[in-house]
Formats: C-alpha cells, structure tokens, sequence
C-alpha cells in the first residue's frame, strides 16, 4: 500500500532513529538522537523551545501508554511547529493541537509497519489489544489507527478493482 506524505516521513524518522521494531522505542534515546532535551515531571507534558534548543517534558504521573500518547503528540510539535502558541490566535493552536495528534498516531503505530505485520485489518477487538501489545499506545490510539488503517487498505483494494474493470 502507498504511504502518505505523513507516513512517509514517519518511515524517513524511524529509519533515521534507526528503529526497527517496537522494542526499539524509547523516549530518551528518541530524543538523544535528535538533539531534544527531555525529562519526566511532576507536571502536565509540553514541548517547546529555549535559547532555540528544543524540549520535551512528560508528566510522569500518568501511565506508561498514556505518557507514549503525550510523547507522540509533543513531538509532532517539535518536528513541525515552531514558536510560542500563547502568540497564536486560539483557532490556530487548534489546528497545531489536531496536526500533533495526527501525528503521534501514525508515529506511534507507523503504517509502514502495520504494511509487513500480516494479520487481517479489521477493527476488532482481538486486532486492537494485539496492537496494544505491538505498540506502547491505549485503547484509543489502536482502535483509531487500526480504524484508519482498515480503511486506507480498502481504499487501495478498490482502486486496485477498479482499474482491472475499468
């Protein structure tokens, strides 16, 4: 299946950070490699920018999965936002705030991978808690790639159909 331009450049990070499997994930290593200070908290996690350094800090309250979800999403923040959101007008942090979303979801459960596991894209229970298990990801984050994914695999079988009877 043909990769987005997002799943493109997820697969381009990955390669970069040199991860070849899920084990192969974590945030300390992720953020060495890429110059990013980080640390564990007792705060709410953010990402951001000092002296032109970037930064991420991840509330160390919540849960192993829940702090992979904000890690996911502050880094979508530093590879493609800059500057300071108190400067922008609320609908544009919205969209800053949807566009690391869509982000830690395809950089938490990539495409690219999903494309060499085989098992059957559907969103099932047993699919979505075997993704889980893959990925460092809850509930939510697995049911809505696995949803995404479904679908994008259909997409392409279709165009794949329509182009032998058309």
């Amino acid at each position: 299946m043909k990769l987005t331009l997002l799943e493109e450049k997820v697969k381009g990070l990955y390669e970069e950070l040199e991860i070849q499997t899920p084990r192969d994930l974590d945030m300390q290593e992720i953020c060495s490699k890429l110059n990013i200070k980080f640390k564990l908290w007792d705060y709410g996690s953010e990402a951001g920018t000092i002296n032109n350094k970037p930064y991420i800090c991840i509330d160390k309250r919540l849960n192993f999965r829940e702090q992979w979800g904000d890690f996911g999403h502050e880094l979508g923040h530093i590879i493609k936002h800059c500057g300071n959101q108190k400067h922008l007008p609320a609908t544009f942090v919205e969209y800053q705030e949807i566009q690391a979303n869509h982000f830690a979801e395809h950089f938490l459960v990539p495409t690219f991978i999903l494309n060499r596991i085989n098992f059957p894209p559907f969103p099932c229970e047993e699919n979505i808690f075997y993704l889980m298990k893959l990925f460092p990801v809850d509930r939510t984050i697995a049911k809505k790639r696995l949803l995404q994914y479904s679908t994008a695999v259909f997409e392409a079988n279709l165009n794949r159909t329509k182009e032998v009877w058309y």
